[in-house]
């Protein structure tokens, strides 16, 4: 599902698309812009991103909104900064856990209800390259968080895109982090005081970004836990996969000779039993699949040239 179907923040004038591989475009992956402005080591601490209605309260006598009904089918979103994709990280009161793989859940269930994470952590770790005097991203990590903002209906700004921009919104009823002048990013015990979002009615998004110098990650070696899928996939299944299409490839190979064999066999004892004088050996050649030789240089009778590269070399690109 494209994440501007659901009522997200937008960029202003739409999202625009980013060029891609076949490779990309064939499995479906499609990379826009977003909202979320991000400068190198430049920390940001509650920063407002937009105002978006969500839809109508959530009740058992209504059908539930197309935002529901993604949260209820546990949609993720997907982010990329610098070609790295985002791993999510999930905190409760015992654990943390980092997710390499999959994105990161726009929202949760909780009594039936659906709460959206409107608030996220972008942990950006990165190194610096003394050799070309520039800083490299060495690891993407989003936190999200369900948050309940208080608004000031009056001080929001103008519609664009079905999204409010918040010009100067005020929160009613901040958390500390998001207190006016607040110089400490967003974390679990500060959200876990609060109240989550319901994904329904007017919502603010908002947003932390942390900097933090890696020095220990090489830039070679900043794909190789994503590889791994955090070892979700454990190397059987692998296994498994590559004896399936090993058994399939076979199978098929044995079908394919079994038939070829057949239809030569079947030739070959024909063309043995035929007298082989003149007259016969004649009507050998002309039979079987030995007289494609006669018919693979012969022109077509109509409109030669547009049968020979539509049918020929058209139709083989089109299919």
């Amino acid at each position: 599902m494209d994440p501007y179907e659901l009522p997200f923040c937008k960029p202003v004038g739409g999202p625009n698309m980013d060029r891609q591989n076949l490779g990309e475009i064939l499995a479906g992956d499609r990379i826009q812009s977003s909202l979320y402005e991000l400068r190198m080591k430049e920390d940001v601490y509650c920063q407002h991103l937009c105002t978006s209605h969500l839809g109508r309260p959530q009740s058992s006598d209504v059908n539930p909104t197309k935002l529901v009904q993604a949260i209820h089918n546990s949609y993720r979103n997907n982010w990329i900064v610098d070609g790295l994709p985002a791993a999510s990280r999930t905190e409760d009161d015992h654990t943390t856990m980092t997710r390499y793989w999959q994105g990161f859940p726009i929202g949760f269930m909780d009594d039936e209800k659906a709460y959206v994470n409107n608030h996220v952590n972008i942990e950006i770790q990165y190194h610096a390259d003394e050799q070309v005097d520039r800083y490299r991203v060495v690891r993407l990590t989003v936190q999200p968080f369900s948050i309940r903002h208080k608004l000031d209906s009056n001080k929001h700004g103008e519609v664009e895109n079905g999204s409010v921009l918040p010009f100067g919104a005020k929160i009613k009823n901040p958390i500390v982090s998001c207190a006016p002048g607040a110089d400490m990013h967003t974390n679990y015990d500060i959200v876990v005081k609060g109240t989550a979002q319901e994904a329904a009615g007017e919502v603010l998004f908002t947003y932390d970004v942390i900097w933090i110098e890696n020095r220990d990650l090489q830039w070679a070696s900043r794909w190789d836990i994503y590889l791994n899928m955090d070892s979700q996939i454990p190397a059987k299944v692998h296994w498994l996969s590559i004896s399936n299409s090993a058994l399939f490839l076979v199978l098929l190979s044995a079908g394919l000779a079994a038939i070829v064999s057949s239809i030569l066999r079947y030739n070959a004892r024909k063309y043995q039993n035929v007298q082989m004088d003149e007259e016969s050996h004649s009507k050998v050649e002309e039979e079987g699949w030995r007289a494609l030789r006669a018919d693979v240089f012969r022109p077509p009778s109509f409109a030669p040239i547009w049968l020979a590269v539509g049918c020929g070399t058209g139709a083989q690109l089109l299919l």
